[in-house]
């Protein structure tokens, strides 16, 4: 490959997502890591900083769950089961016909499928100067960026950059 060559690995984050990622891992190619930066005097609000993937020693990976997110879901579902359990002891003395139980029973169950499916990845660059660039997926999109990731890892691995400790 010439110097001119630059091969695209990944985007991770979008143009729309700038909002939610700040301080994130925003590509990367064969050449390059671009790091949304937050930048307070600009009318955007973020700034694309670039790093060199020379100045790049290791490259870590986890998948792993939002604890926020799964604590909110599991607060949820317990919201639903208390409300399920009044209906049940005093819903013989009120008319249930005015109370949506279905809809209620429904959030019960995207609570449950929420809190079981809210997986993450976590990228993290380790730069020669000590610096951690770190990415962070939200907690919905695992699967949307499965490609991207797995694009990054296969790139990291033929180029030796993976970090030793991880399986495969």
């Amino acid at each position: 490959m010439s110097n001119d060559d630059e091969e695209y690995i990944a985007t991770l984050i979008h143009p729309d997502e700038y909002a939610h990622h700040n301080k994130q891992v925003d590509s990367h190619t064969s050449r390059k890591i671009r790091f949304l930066a937050l930048k307070l005097i600009s009318s955007s609000g973020v700034e694309m900083v670039q790093y060199p993937l020379r100045d790049c020693l290791y490259l870590s990976y986890a998948a792993g769950r939002s604890y926020v997110h799964l604590a909110c879901e599991v607060l949820m579902v317990l919201v639903v089961a208390f409300l399920i359990y009044m209906f049940g002891m005093y819903g013989s003395y009120r008319n249930l016909s005015a109370i949506p139980v279905g809809i209620i029973c429904l959030t019960g169950f995207v609570g449950v499928r929420w809190a079981f499916g809210s997986r993450r990845h976590r990228l993290s660059f380790a730069m020669a100067d000590g610096r951690e660039l770190v990415w962070r997926s939200s907690a919905g999109d695992f699967k949307y960026k499965q490609a991207s990731v797995a694009n990054i890892l296969n790139f990291a691995r033929a180029n030796g950059l993976l970090d030793g400790r991880l399986p495969g």
